[in-house]
């Protein structure tokens, strides 16, 4: 019975951290970055993918380390090619 709460509880911690899009994001531009997050989520790493390429499709990586407090990281976006 232990087990079940154990699992019943994963999905909960999985959902702590929820990071917004951002509204009108631009190459080489600069963009905030909001989120909400549980009081004891951890620092974070924060990365630019594109899943549709290569195994991982790391385009950069926008923040390391990065301070759950603020709930706000601004970033200047890389400069990335335009695809049709």
């Amino acid at each position: 019975m232990k087990f079940l709460s154990v699992l019943a509880s994963l999905p909960a911690l999985a959902l702590a951290l929820t990071v917004q899009v951002p509204t009108n994001p631009v190459s080489g531009q600069v963009t905030d970055i909001y989120w909400t997050n549980g009081p004891s989520d951890p620092e974070w790493t924060l990365f630019l993918m594109n899943a549709s390429e290569t195994a991982f499709g790391l385009k950069g990586i926008l923040g390391e380390n990065v301070d759950q407090a603020p709930e706000k990281l601004t970033v200047t976006l890389p400069v990335l090619p335009e695809t049709e």
